[in-house]
């Protein structure tokens, strides 16, 4: 059986996992997963949960339990909304019509998936991984392994067409080739995904300004010397010290672009950036940029 790429999809804790009990409790074993453990789960013969995050706290995919009625349908149009964000999400079946959302990432802290997915889905589905951070010597949130055999029911459960809900297929094998054509997004991906989905966010407790139509590189630059990558620019995040570059801005991701800051894993927009660096409300930071575009005739 080759497992390749199921564990480069979903092992990302390699010296333990959990076992699945007969009333579905879960017992932690702090053992390697090795080949043989995960060849022992897809037959049925135990059935291990996976541990959301590594030792260093960094995730590599998010998941989305569905634990009610109707939970799959519910998880195909939080799917619908991803694949709008440009992000592949791919839908996994569970007991009495419940079932499970995975977005696979390349490792990246936590704090990001888990804001872009409590953003799109409602509060009755649970995100994982549930923390930002694991507390010392801790192993934090565990999913049970997809194509294992539920220990409460007995059964073995598969991916689903996110358009029909049907099986990919219908053998184990099927579903283990299926994984090859799951796609990982990048952490530029996800950041572009959460800029957008705040931007949509409804924001009460600021008065809507109207837009100055300000070049968010041309602003950045100010601020710290950018460097071009593609579609986008990196430097070094003006908002804390560093050495290597975390502040990324993305011109074209939503209406008037968008900074980002991978190490506070925060960000917004020109006018959000401006106050930040200079220490004021967003109101008074507006204020000062419409002030400068009236003396320099903007």
């Amino acid at each position: 059986m080759n497992t390749e790429r199921y564990k480069e999809l979903f092992i990302n804790r390699h010296d333990a996992y959990a076992l699945q009990q007969a009333d579905g409790r879960y017992i932690l074993r702090k053992e390697a997963v090795t080949d043989q453990v995960v060849e022992e789960h897809l037959l049925g013969r135990v059935t291990c949960g996976w541990y959301c995050l590594n030792p260093e706290g960094k995730a590599k995919w998010a998941c989305l339990d569905a634990d009610h009625e109707r939970g799959i349908q519910h998880l195909q149009q939080i799917h619908d909304q991803l694949t709008t964000l440009q992000l592949p999400s791919y839908l996994e079946e569970s007991r009495e019509g419940r079932g499970h959302l995975w977005l696979f990432v390349e490792p990246i802290a936590p704090r990001p998936l888990r804001q872009l997915l409590q953003a799109v889905a409602p509060d009755n589905l649970e995100c994982f991984p549930k923390q930002d951070r694991l507390g010392e010597g801790g192993y934090g949130s565990l999913v049970r392994g997809p194509l294992g055999v539920h220990r409460k029911t007995g059964k073995r459960y598969g991916f689903l067409d996110p358009e029909t809900l049907e099986r990919v297929g219908g053998n184990l094998g099927e579903q283990l080739a299926y994984l090859e054509t799951v796609r990982i997004a990048s952490g530029v991906a996800i950041a572009e995904a959460l800029a957008e989905v705040t931007e949509r966010r409804p924001k009460a407790q600021r008065e809507p300004l109207p837009s100055l139509g300000l070049d968010i590189v041309v602003v950045a630059s100010r601020f710290t010397p950018l460097e071009k990558r593609g579609s986008y620019y990196v430097g070094l995040c003006p908002l804390h010290p560093e050495e290597h570059h975390s502040f990324a801005v993305y011109p074209h991701s939503v209406k008037g672009g968008r900074w980002f800051c991978f190490h506070e894993y925060r960000g917004g927009d020109a006018v959000s950036l401006y106050a930040e660096v200079k220490g004021l409300s967003y109101r008074q930071a507006w204020e000062e940029l419409r002030g400068e575009l009236g003396r320099n005739g903007g």
